[in-house]
């Protein structure tokens, strides 16, 4: 947490820390679509927004071969 009238100070300070949420004159304040979780052996990845749906979600491809009309072959 940082509390500081210096909007530049702020921004350097917050950029140190390899952490997972810096809050700026404020705490506990958390947008729901923002990524939140910790960092390295402290979490187990982000939650909210698209870091969240992608953390709960496995990438599956699908492989389709088409005939020469670019329909589905039969048999």
């Amino acid at each position: 947490m940082v509390h500081t009238g210096d909007q530049a100070r702020a921004e350097r300070v917050a950029a140190a820390p390899v952490v997972g949420t810096v809050w700026v004159n404020c705490f506990f304040i958390r947008d729901l679509a923002a990524p939140f979780g910790g960092v390295g052996i402290s979490g187990i990845g982000r939650e909210g927004g698209r870091w969240g749906f992608d953390f709960f979600c496995e990438v599956k491809n699908v492989a389709i071969q088409r005939d020469s009309s670019g329909g589905l072959p039969r048999g």
